[in-house]
């Protein structure tokens, strides 16, 4: 049998004593793990807690937030913890009014100029002011640019919408850029004319019908088509106004020759 005596006694009391003290100076001042402080929550997912809305974390507790006038609690845990209500916006630490100038209205964005005019009004230098539109012309629905467009059968031009004159073999056309015509198939641009295309022999009129090409086996050379000399042993290319030799041969000049 183990025998204690008083010195050995008091000797493990002392340890005790003295490992008590020292686990305590490494106590932490805030809440223990798994405690949640005043103004938490416990987290949706996952261990921890949160503030709860209307309040910040700081360290181990949860800050009362300042409400300024015109603005709400959000339950972000980043930033002010803040935002602006509709028809203010975020101005330092405080929600000033967007001034929505006459014969405008509020975009629902939340900047000092969060506002738009209404149609038929353009935003300028803070003003909504009145589209002036030309004659044979109407108001388009975009928020930007001049805010009209000319009529069909009228083009853009300095001084506002100018009649297009559509000459012989044309029609309109509404691109929006050009001279607002365009040459019937068959016929090409020249100045404010549409010239016939001359299509001569062994060609064809392109798919656009704005020019020609030559039939397969021909070449193109100035306003004519020139036939594709094949040297011996040489076929037509793919594109059919060229060759290329047969295998085993090699191109060498304008022949096709053994390797």
């Amino acid at each position: 049998m183990a025998r204690f005596t008083i010195a050995g006694t008091a000797s493990v009391w002392l340890l005790v004593v003295g490992s008590m003290y020292c686990c305590a100076g490494t106590v932490r001042s805030g809440p223990a793990e798994g405690d949640i402080p005043v103004n938490a929550v416990s987290r949706s997912y996952g261990a921890g807690w949160t503030c709860a809305k209307g309040f910040r974390r700081q360290d181990d507790q949860c800050d009362a937030i300042k409400l300024p006038l015109n603005a709400y609690f959000t339950r972000s845990s980043y930033g002010t913890g803040w935002d602006c209500r509709h028809g203010y916006y975020v101005d330092g630490d405080h929600c000033s009014a967007i001034v929505v100038p006459e014969n405008g209205y509020l975009d629902g964005s939340q900047y000092s100029d969060g506002w738009r005019c209404h149609r038929g009004y353009s935003k300028i230098d803070g003003r909504c002011i009145a589209i002036v539109v030309p004659k044979n012309a109407f108001l388009s629905d975009s928020a930007y640019g001049r805010g009209w467009e000319c009529e069909r059968g009228y083009r853009l031009s300095p001084s506002g919408c100018d009649l297009i004159v559509i000459p012989a073999n044309a029609y309109a056309d509404s691109r929006g850029y050009g001279p607002g015509w365009r040459c019937k198939r068959g016929y090409i641009q020249s100045d404010d004319l549409c010239v016939q295309i001359h299509i001569p022999q062994n060609a064809y009129l392109v798919t656009d019908g704005n020019d020609w090409k030559c039939d397969r086996g021909y070449r193109r050379n100035g306003n004519a088509c020139d036939t594709v000399v094949l040297p011996e042993n040489s076929y037509l290319s793919r594109s059919g106004d060229g060759w290329a030799c047969q295998r085993p041969y090699r191109i060498r000049g304008d022949q096709c020759i053994e390797p």
